[in-house]
């Protein structure tokens, strides 16, 4: 059984209603349906990390209504985004040392490995294009260009800091998801978000 005839199994487990559990119909489960009806390869494009299961080991978990779907969903990011991110030098360098890379020429690697200055944060900054979708962050290319004369130190302090704790502070290793619904749309769609 392939991934994609696994995980189609799956959802099909994730969105069947249980019958006894409501006389009202949830829409949710006609629209998970529909969602799969018109692209049948949806879950071979987009499927869950494989270290992190949806269904915690091999029993069956009904989910009946859209509350319970969006907190089997919530508790499923909440747990691939809470993972523990190593702050060990010793777990990097040996996950470098098993990876087949190129070496920098000699010349290169002195100036790689020489502080960072704020020309270079100030030159990278004013190379961005503007007009181009949001950075990770959510902000605009064209607030790092109007802030440039206070954006750059701050920036460089972070990089410094991460450079020495041998890891980026804690909001750069987090993230948030939300979903917005799009007005005027059925929330049960599945094209609504």
């Amino acid at each position: 059984m392939s991934l994609g005839t696994r995980a189609r199994t799956s959802l099909a487990t994730l969105w069947r209603p249980n019958r006894a559990a409501s006389s009202a119909e949830d829409p949710l489960p006609a629209a998970a349906t529909r969602c799969l009806r018109d692209d049948p390869d949806l879950l071979n494009k987009r499927t869950p990390p494989p270290h992190t299961p949806l269904a915690p080991g091999p029993k069956e978990i009904l989910y009946t209504t859209g509350a319970d779907i969006v907190e089997a969903l919530a508790s499923y990011y909440e747990k691939v985004y809470t993972s523990m991110t190593t702050k060990s030098r010793d777990d990097c360098a040996d996950l470098l040392r098993d990876i087949s890379l190129p070496l920098l020429p000699g010349a290169d690697r002195e100036a790689f490995d020489q502080d960072l200055m704020i020309e270079e944060i100030l030159r990278a900054i004013l190379d961005l294009q503007s007009g181009k979708e949001a950075r990770p962050n959510g902000l605009l290319v064209e607030l790092y260009k109007c802030v440039v004369d206070k954006g750059t130190r701050p920036i460089l302090e972070m990089v410094r800091a991460a450079r020495e704790e041998g890891f980026l502070p804690e909001y750069h290793r987090t993230s948030t998801i939300v979903v917005i619904p799009k007005s005027g749309k059925r929330a049960a769609d599945c094209g609504s978000y």
